[in-house]
Parts: C-alpha cells; sequence; structure tokens
C-alpha cells in the first residue's frame, strides 16, 4: 500500500477537553500517545463566552506551537445571555452549562470529519455532556479523567448531591 493510500485510511481521534489550561496540557500529553500510535489528532476547544472571568482560557496558539502534531480548533462562541452566573452560583456549574451549549457546535466539527475517519471522541471531565453528541452521530465516545482517584470518587458522587 502506498503512503497515500495509508493517510487516507488514517483515523482521527477528537479531544474535547475543558477549556482549561490544567485539562488542555494533560489532554495534550494523552493526544502524543495517540500520535505515537499512528493516529491523526484533533483537539477542539470550546471558547468562553463574554462575561465568564472564571473560564480560563488556554493560549491556543501556544498551546498549538508547541504540539504541532496536533490540528486545533477552536469552537464558535455560544450566545451567553442566559449564562450569567447569579451571586453566589459555583463557577463549576457555570462551566457545566457553558460546555453543554457547545455540543451543537462540537456536532457540526465532528460532521465535517469523513465518519470513516473519525475514530472516537474523548472527552474532559467537565465536557462530559459531548457524550450525547457522539451517541447521535455513532461515535464511540471515552471520558479522560487526570486528576487524583480522590477527587475522581467526589466528582462521581456528584449527581447524587444535586
Amino acid at each position: 500500500m502506498d503512503k497515500e493510500a495509508a493517510m487516507a485510511q488514517q483515523k482521527t481521534v477528537v479531544l474535547y477537553p475543558s477549556p482549561g489550561v490544567g485539562h488542555v496540557v494533560p489532554m495534550g500529553q494523552l493526544a502524543k500517545v495517540f500520535l505515537r500510535h499512528g493516529f491523526d489528532v484533533a483537539m477542539v476547544i470550546a471558547e468562553p463566552p463574554a462575561g465568564s472571568p472564571d473560564f480560563r482560557i488556554v493560549d491556543v496558539d501556544r498551546v498549538a506551537t508547541s504540539n504541532p502534531g496536533i490540528a486545533f480548533h477552536v469552537l464558535t462562541p455560544v450566545p451567553d445571555a442566559d449564562l450569567a452566573g447569579g451571586p453566589g452560583q459555583p463557577p463549576f456549574l457555570l462551566t457545566l452549562r457553558v460546555l453543554e451549549r457547545y455540543n451543537g457546535e462540537l456536532e457540526r466539527f465532528l460532521c465535517s470529519v469523513p465518519r470513516r475517519r473519525l475514530h472516537s471522541l474523548v472527552t474532559g471531565m467537565f465536557s462530559t455532556y459531548a457524550a450525547d453528541v457522539g451517541a447521535r452521530l455513532g461515535v464511540p465516545v471515552y471520558a479522560f479523567f487526570a486528576s487524583a482517584a480522590a477527587t475522581l470518587a467526589v466528582v462521581t458522587q456528584m449527581p447524587a448531591v444535586d
């Protein structure tokens, strides 16, 4: 098989971390593992809406420059009219609501990747609403959790506290 034919068959893994630095950097390390195994990797990052100061976005250009093998895509910001955090509202809940609102933009991006090439979607710990998008498109979805096991234990119990 020639190189061009092999490239046409190469699979793409889409990584969808929460947009904070502490989420993008570990996902970048995971991307390097996929690259070493011959996958193409696209990292999709949600642009925080205006007025959400607790959303610490990374400098995508800087991260992209230091990771030339990864294709980066920043999703178009979603309207933020009903996302203003009220007094005392935890920023964590705002983050979850914002990322859920990005599902439409994420779906448009995933549909732009030829289905025969789209291998899977890997979400970050706060972008798990994207699993709904993967289910609609028939794309396998995996969650990547780079924090400590104790943090995972707390986070998995959050729905029971709600």
